[in-house]
């Protein structure tokens, strides 16, 4: 046991929250075959918990210990969208570096939100898409308090790979979301929750 995974392992956890809040859980890990050059086991670990029975908005954690890069582990939460696959939008926390850094690429996009544009980073390949979600002032003024609870946060269209459970596959998403890292603290699980049902209502969706 760990202060990070005080039930044992991230599952664990994760198994635990369903339980207590009354949510169904889906997780599953399932071993690599080792071998003689490989004889660590690695592992991918697919979690889904629904936030309610009408399974529209989902907490979704992934990780590939045989993968590399960004995405090999992330965690947060989804709900599907209408918008083309090819979408690929990914908003962050502007902090320090964006400000000093003179060949930072980012959208086209800008809101007549002066202080929204100066908090955030747009960066994507669909301008009339980031304008329809997010050119909302009530989103806007949403976003930063977002990233204010938890600056490693991000929010995106299809940034991440979450087609691994029938409701999402093949199917563009919205979500706000963790890279590299797991979101297990109840808490934290609940606040996304409550943030995504927030912009999902905002949407009319």
């Amino acid at each position: 046991m760990s202060d990070i995974y005080p039930e044992g392992s991230a599952i664990d956890t994760l198994e635990k929250f369903a339980k207590d809040t009354k949510r169904t859980i889906d997780a599953k890990e399932i071993p690599y075959q080792s071998t003689a050059v490989h004889p660590i086991t690695y592992h991918k670990r697919k979690v889904s918990i629904p936030e309610s029975e009408d399974r529209e908005v989902f907490y979704l954690s992934y990780g590939n210990s045989r993968e590399y890069g960004t995405y090999a582990n992330f965690s947060g939460v989804f709900f599907p969208i209408n918008a083309p696959s090819s979408t690929v939008i990914k908003v962050r926390n502007r902090d320090i570096l964006d400000k000093i850094n003179p060949f930072l690429s980012e959208s086209d996009f800008k809101s007549v939100n002066k202080d929204f544009n100066n908090k955030v980073v747009i960066e994507e390949n669909d301008i009339l898409t980031t304008k329809s979600f997010f050119g909302k002032s009530k989103i806007q003024n949403l976003i930063p308090d977002i990233f204010k609870h938890n600056q490693a946060l991000r929010i995106g269209i299809n940034d991440v790979k979450i087609d691994f459970i029938d409701e999402l596959k093949e199917k563009s998403h919205f979500g706000i979301y963790l890279i590299d890292d797991w979101i297990v603290k109840p808490e934290e699980i609940e606040f996304l929750f409550d943030r995504v049902k927030k912009i999902k209502t905002l949407l009319n969706i």
